[in-house]
């Protein structure tokens, strides 16, 4: 059953590919949101960096505040869906256990503009050296450089892969063996006892780190942890924080 609608004017049509291992069992809940899945402030550089930084190029080159916002919104349009774009997750939960479909509906031509986007960097740190090496370096050094080292990543075919796939995953109560509840980002993190051996490396740096996290909108918290409570082992407990994450993801 398809229970997410979006447009699929220039993004991936994920939600037409959406099929759960396990439709014969009864839903308990299922819903859909847009939510944020990773480390906010490394995306909130990997945005602010590459704008800013065409916005001091063209101050340096041209000394006009006004010339440099064009470019700049460009430059943070394309940067802002490629970093901080928020992510489309579809959960659906049964009384064994739950599954859960994430992906990014970021434009493809997003992708396919990041070699000019790097080529407008390049030009813009060469024609700085026109000037002088003093303005050719400052522009390098005060974000063209920046720049152009998140359009070469950005470029990367697999970035991009990353980013578009359509990502399954599932899970059963019983294989849960912590679980926190993030009141401030809505959100639920918990383990599985098969990811425990890699989860384990990442708790020595975080304790708050969850390899698997849930999103809803804030009127269904008391309705999930009441679900999460009845479904989990007695003996876990259900600690509240923040989630740490360790990437943009």
């Amino acid at each position: 059953m398809n229970i997410f609608r979006i447009s699929t004017l220039w993004v991936p049509d994920h939600h037409l590919n959406m099929e759960w291992d396990h439709p014969e069992r009864p839903a308990l809940k299922e819903w859909s949101i847009k939510a944020f899945d990773g480390n906010l402030l490394l995306a909130s550089l990997g945005f602010l960096l590459p704008t800013l930084g065409v916005f001091f190029v063209m101050w340096l080159i041209e000394g006009d505040i006004w010339l440099g916002l064009i470019p700049s919104a460009f430059v943070g349009y394309i940067t802002y869906n490629a970093s901080v774009q928020k992510r489309m997750c579809v959960h659906r939960l049964t009384d064994e256990g739950g599954e859960v479909y994430k992906w990014r509906a970021i434009p493809d031509f997003i992708f396919a503009s990041m070699p000019w986007f790097a080529g407008i960097y390049l030009i813009l740190v060469l024609w700085g050296f026109t000037f002088s090496s003093e303005i050719g370096l400052g522009a390098l050094v005060g974000g063209g450089g920046v720049g152009l080292l998140y359009a070469l990543v950005f470029t990367s075919e697999d970035y991009k892969k990353d980013q578009l796939d359509l990502r399954h995953w599932k899970f059963n109560w019983d294989e849960i063996y912590e679980v926190i509840y993030d009141r401030k980002g809505h959100a639920i993190g918990f383990t599985t006892e098969d990811s425990r051996p890699y989860i384990v490396r990442f708790k020595e740096d975080n304790e708050n780190f969850y390899g698997c996290r849930i999103y809803f909108h804030p009127k269904m918290a008391e309705e999930l942890l009441r679900l999460f409570k009845s479904k989990i082992a007695p003996s876990i407990v259900i600690k509240e924080g923040r989630i740490h994450y360790r990437t943009i993801d």
